[in-house]
């Protein structure tokens, strides 16, 4: 039924086993000075097992002086820092998965804290109303310094062993600030025109691809949609300017394009509570595939099989998210061996989007998600040995810790009984199957404790 998921996707010669992607997500797990760490190699690993073809990284920034986009985003500013990239490259490989490097620069949605003089940039001196910090215009100069750290960057991705780059032009970031009318008001070489909007990210493709090899594929992940027009703004990007974008990007030598939207003035529509309609966004995806000869990964709340198949049918070569397969990274191997009812899926609760904020106060804080106590742990938990042989284990209460017990209990090969006080509703797994034995879960509908048990038995 989901067959289409799992062709194969070729860009620019790299030969992806499917059409899943993982999207680039911060998690707050490397090092303080930008080093990729254990925990980073882990994570990414899993959603490679997991089922993923493309992994991508979160924000890597390509310079300390004003593009740190916390105390603990990835950077690769410096040649030192190649060895534990490659680590993660190697482990991320060792899963069968390829590995592309998500570098970016925040320009006024950053931390002035982290700038080497308490200022922000952006190409005319904007601030961002979400974030109100002090924030100057970028010199020509500077500008041109910008692109030579992407370049290097992007440089230092293919050294280190990564399968492609993607150059972070969404999300209101600064290579988005200077594509966007909303942020961009220079007169000079770099705004005026949408072609001098889009000059900054001229030259980065262009100078990674002289500086690499011609068969190393160059992403740019686009916002297609700012909706400002959301938040009482007349202006931003908009789907026709995006259009118009990508096909000055694919004429430049891009070799695909990563949907998005959004912005941090915008950041619901960037990234979705649960009142966002799964699959709303579709549309831009779908869009832009029509106008361009090369893939296109896009990304609209992607929970089920359902929407990432609405995606391919309409002409999308990759679908992507993020929060999906944090929350299950066995998203990939359940569809495509038959189990796409044992899906855990993401409920939209933005715990990951808290946990995030809270690491801004506190560097030792690290990313986590509500449904998924693994995630961000790969690599301080040991694997789920199948040793319970069939063995009965009876687990009393059916709250969250209740259910984690009987599924992970499930994952070991014990013939596992849940129970709810009172009688009111049981639960019986074996490591394949969720079966229920009673009729209502006391408190809730009979629907809520089916969805909970498959969830357990996932």
């Amino acid at each position: 039924m989901y067959e289409k998921l799992f062709e194969p996707v070729t860009i620019n010669g790299m030969q992806v086993k499917n059409r899943l992607v993982f999207e680039p997500m911060g998690n707050y797990y490397a090092e303080l000075d930008g080093n990729a760490s254990e925990r980073d190699a882990a994570f990414y690993a899993e959603r490679g097992r997991g089922g993923c073809g493309l992994v991508i990284t979160e924000i890597c920034s390509v310079n300390a002086r004003h593009g740190r986009g916390d105390a603990r985003n990835l950077l690769l500013d410096s040649d030192d820092k190649i060895p534990s990239f490659r680590r993660m490259v190697d482990a991320v490989h060792e899963t069968g998965a390829k590995f592309a490097l998500e570098i970016y620069h925040p320009g006024c949605q950053g931390v002035p804290a982290l700038c080497e003089d308490g200022m922000l940039v952006s190409p005319s001196g904007q601030e961002s109303k979400l974030l109100r910090a002090p924030t100057r215009a970028l010199s020509a100069e500077e500008v041109e310094g910008v692109v030579e750290d992407f370049v290097s960057a992007g440089v230092r991705s293919w050294e280190s062993g990564f399968d492609a780059v993607e150059l972070h032009c969404a999300h209101g970031y600064l290579l988005c600030q200077f594509l966007s009318p909303y942020t961009n008001h220079r007169d000079d070489e770099f705004g005026g025109t949408p072609e001098r909007n889009a000059e900054v990210v001229r030259r980065i493709i262009r100078g990674i691809r002289e500086r690499t090899a011609p068969d190393f594929p160059i992403l740019v992940r686009l916002t297609a949609d700012e909706y400002l027009r959301e938040v009482g703004i007349d202006d931003g990007i908009t789907l026709p300017l995006a259009i118009e974008y990508c096909r000055m990007f694919e004429s430049w030598g891009a070799d695909a394009i990563d949907v998005s939207a959004g912005n941090y003035e915008t950041m619901n529509w960037a990234w979705e509570p649960v009142g966002f309609d799964e699959g709303w966004k579709s549309a831009n995806g779908k869009a832009i595939a029509r106008e361009l000869g090369i893939p296109v990964i896009a990304c609209s709340v992607v929970r089920h099989p359902e929407t990432a198949m609405d995606l391919v049918e309409g002409g999308v070569s990759m679908v992507g998210s993020a929060r999906q397969f944090f929350a299950d990274p066995d998203w990939g191997n359940k569809v495509r061996d038959g189990h796409a009812d044992r899906i855990r899926p993401c409920i939209s609760c933005m715990r990951c989007i808290e946990s995030l904020m809270a690491a801004h106060e506190d560097p030792y804080t690290p990313m986590v998600c509500s449904v998924n106590p693994e995630a961000g742990r790969e690599c301080e938990l040991a694997a789920i040995e199948r040793d319970g042989e069939g063995r009965r284990a009876v687990v009393v209460g059916a709250g969250p810790a209740g259910l984690e017990a009987a599924r992970v209990l499930a994952l070991r090969g014990f013939e596992t009984t849940l129970v709810e006080r009172g009688g009111a509703w049981a639960a019986s797994w074996s490591s394949r199957s969720a079966r229920l034995r009673s009729g209502a879960w006391a408190g809730s509908s009979t629907t809520t404790a089916t969805s909970w048990a498959t969830w357990a038995s996932g």
